[in-house]
């Protein structure tokens, strides 16, 4: 899966939680150059390791309140989708959906107390659901495997932000790696067009202008534009009203 996205940083810059055999580097190119570059992130041979961790996590998703189990599955039908209306190949969209599939899996480490609460979380209970990319994370990665590290470079970098003030490492750009750079995208997604403990869903008009809001703080520009123009019909028969 090659970051479709133009370079906006110098390529030594860029981090990535891949395996090395993952990169397929090529050099920078220029701002506003729509090509494909940078280094896959998927492959075929990642389909082999990943199913079986996802219906156990799922298993355990299902035990959860709150809805963290159908959200999560509907970030990664919206991650798969908007993978192949950028162009990817279908085994790497499958295997991005697969792991934005997974991406709250530390959830499953978070009380429900803090989960399902309806206003707004404490300092103390903030910090505990900041946990939760860094928890997934350990927990995909303990799995082990290429599929399970791409789903743990996922749970570990969707809620970093473009400008670089998400957690948990205060990453930016395209430090950012694609496959986080997407999920953070979807994930945000169908939080708006979905029910929540705390609000109703929001109307597609409102979902765009929250979105477009976030253009270049907390989303990839080039990725957000992409996505309204390509993925907004299907991603709302996908998430609009869900609970």
């Amino acid at each position: 899966m090659p970051d479709p996205a133009p370079a906006r940083e110098t390529h030594a810059t860029t981090l990535s939680f891949a395996p090395d055999a993952l990169r397929e580097a090529s050099g920078p190119e220029s701002p506003g150059d729509d090509s494909p570059h940078r280094y896959w992130l998927a492959g075929a041979h990642l389909m082999c390791s990943l199913p079986p961790a996802a219906w156990t996590l799922f298993r355990l998703a299902e035990h959860k309140r709150g809805g963290t189990a159908t959200h999560m599955w509907r970030v990664g039908a919206l991650a798969w989708r908007f993978a192949q209306a950028l162009g990817m190949p279908g085994i790497e969209a499958q295997a991005l959906g697969l792991a934005a599939a997974l991406h709250d899996t530390g959830k499953l480490c978070i009380s429900n107390a803090i989960l399902e609460k309806p206003g707004r979380l404490t300092r103390d209970e903030m910090h505990v659901m900041r946990m939760h990319p860094q928890l997934g994370a350990d927990i995909l990665s303990a799995i082990g495997g290429a599929a399970c590290e791409l789903a743990a470079t996922v749970a570990r970098t969707h809620h970093e932000r473009y400008d670089g003030t998400g957690y948990p490492y205060g990453l930016s750009g395209n430090r950012i790696p694609l496959a986080g750079r997407i999920v953070a995208l979807v994930d945000v997604f169908d939080a708006l067009a979905s029910h929540r403990p705390y609000r109703a869903a929001l109307s597609p008009a409102q979902i765009v202008g929250a979105m477009l809001a976030e253009r270049g703080r907390h989303f990839d520009p080039w990725l957000l534009d992409r996505f309204l123009e390509r993925s907004l019909g299907a991603a709302l028969a996908i998430s609009g009203g869900a609970r």
